[in-house]
């Protein structure tokens, strides 16, 4: 900003982030540890009858390649709909997630959230993700 102006005569981009979110459909121990960034299930032995998830210790982050794959409209076909692919090279589950409570037949769903890495040292904004439609 400039005493004299009253906008601002320039802006620099000085950090970015990109995150993606979504729902996993089914509330076992594996997307829980999927929700949670990593971690370590132990199968349960017929005598106890038990399953455990012990969470990922704080410092450390499971790092992901996510594809992410919708049903997308489609402009060009009357609306119809059509496959689109969201490629991820590099990402880390680091948002808080959650869960609501949901009446049989209603699935509980799982919210995460993912933040994208960039695939290596020099790798520009446009190398993130890509966007792939079905043609």
């Amino acid at each position: 900003m400039v005493a004299e102006e009253i906008d601002p005569i320039f802006t620099i981009k000085t950090a970015q982030e990109v995150r993606i979110s979504g729902e996993l459909a089914q509330v076992s121990l594996g997307n829980l540890k999927e929700a949670m960034g990593g971690g370590t299930v132990t199968t349960g032995t017929p005598s106890t009858g038990f399953s455990e998830l012990k969470p990922p210790s704080s410092d450390s982050f499971l790092e992901k390649s996510l594809m992410l794959r919708i049903d997308a409209p489609d402009s060009t076909l009357g609306g119809t709909l059509k496959k689109r692919d969201v490629l991820v090279p590099r990402a880390v589950n680091v948002g808080a997630f959650s869960m609501t409570h949901a009446k049989a037949p209603q699935k509980v769903l799982v919210a995460v959230e993912y933040k994208v890495l960039k695939p290596g040292s020099g790798a520009q904004f446009s190398e993130l993700f890509k966007i792939i439609d079905e043609v």
